[in-house]
């Protein structure tokens, strides 16, 4: 017996079940972490080794919607959840079963930090489709839910430098933040600039942070160009 999986149920790391035999030869080790406010990570082993997919999710009755951002890439499956609080995607006979993943050694320690870079750069995007000049802010993770402060300063740097203090201030329960601002990549193959978005993505404890960036259009504004990519890391903003 399957009962219908309501959003909350599906918030947090799965990771594919280690008896679902059939799926494991299909797919491989793999893992979903999603998150409570529709961003999703795809975690798999690939040559190069961890490989990861960021999307949108959403439920839709009895099915999940999943959308690749940088291609409209759009997959529906039907989503259950059977007897023992395991996960099914897929119908029957091709269905894959989920379990969910160890809270302390997890398929993708990182897949939360990508799903909150994510974020952060979707919320980047949406600024710049709103067609005004772009305003830097910092985005939160407290208490499970997303805050955001804006910071509108003469020079990019004093509104970076006014953005870590508040860093410094937050409480303990903030155990992420993203330093989101508009900016350029330069190609390594042909030194051309293309703008992007881009997240300085710091966690509670880690040291170094992520520099999460997504190009994108100037016409039509805000359109991501291909998926986003890590670019880098500095120093963290949370201790």
């Amino acid at each position: 017996m399957t009962t219908t999986v309501q959003p909350e149920q599906l918030h947090g790391r799965w990771v594919i079940s280690p008896d679902d035999k059939a799926g494991l030869a299909r797919f491989g080790e793999h893992a979903f972490h999603f998150s409570p406010w529709g961003d999703a990570i795809h975690s798999f082993m690939g040559p190069q080794g961890m490989q990861r997919i960021a999307l949108l999710w959403r439920l839709e009755g009895s099915e999940l919607v999943t959308v690749e951002p940088g291609t409209g890439r759009t997959e529906k499956s039907l989503i259950a959840q059977p007897a023992g609080g395991a996960l099914q995607i897929g119908a029957e006979p091709n269905a894959t079963f989920y379990v969910r993943d160890s809270d302390t050694e997890p398929f993708d320690q990182a897949s939360r930090a990508y799903a909150f870079g994510a974020a952060a750069l979707r919320h980047g995007l949406t600024q710049v489709q709103q067609g005004v000049p772009f305003e830097p802010f910092l985005l939160t993770l407290q208490a499970g839910q997303l805050e955001l402060a804006r910071f509108h300063y003469p020079t990019p740097e004093a509104a970076e430098e006014a953005a870590r203090q508040k860093a410094d201030e937050l409480p303990k329960n903030a155990v992420m933040c993203a330093w989101v601002y508009d900016g350029f990549l330069t190609s390594t193959e042909d030194q051309q600039r293309t703008a992007a978005i881009l997240a300085l993505v710091s966690e509670r404890g880690e040291l170094n942070a992520r520099v999460f960036a997504q190009r994108y259009r100037y016409r039509p504004a805000g359109e991501p160009i291909g998926a986003m990519a890590v670019t880098g890391q500095r120093k963290g903003w949370l201790k």
